[in-house]
């Protein structure tokens, strides 16, 4: 079996989790950029469904003196409140898939310097038994 030094040990854990931590952004970054396509094609097909909605309104009151009622105007305004509403959610969900990725990667980060640190301490702990034991020899 070949002898492996601590130094080459250390070497390849640090490497192995820069990598992780990289591939760990990659994917955070990869769902930042489907949320915002999401994002774009949620407000595309809302603002596409109540213009929809919109056109077909005066349809529906299109019966004698309902124009002018004042049903037709508390039509629109429910419907606007409904189209607010409804942006309002999809920026809900947009702005809490966002907050989630941010805690993804500041945990990422977190374990990431964690990691770092251990293998400073215990290089530290390290070189302090070898001084001790050199020191012990002479």
């Amino acid at each position: 079996m070949a002898y492996v030094s601590p130094a080459t040990t250390r070497s390849m854990g640090l490497t192995r989790r820069t990598i992780d931590y990289g591939y760990g952004l990659s994917d955070i970054q990869e769902a930042r950029e489907n949320l915002m396509r999401s994002s774009a094609i949620g407000s595309y097909q809302n603002r596409k469904q109540f213009a929809d909605l919109g056109r077909a309104l005066p349809g529906g009151f299109n019966r004698r003196g309902m124009l002018d009622s004042g049903l037709f105007r508390r039509g629109k305004e429910r419907l606007a409140g409904q189209q607010e509403l409804a942006t309002y959610g999809l920026t809900g969900q947009i702005e809490e898939a966002r907050r989630q990725l941010d805690k993804q990667r500041s945990l990422l980060e977190e374990q990431f310097q964690q990691g770092v640190q251990q293998d400073e301490i215990a290089d530290a702990l390290r070189r302090f038994g070898v001084a001790q034991t050199i020191q012990g020899l002479v």
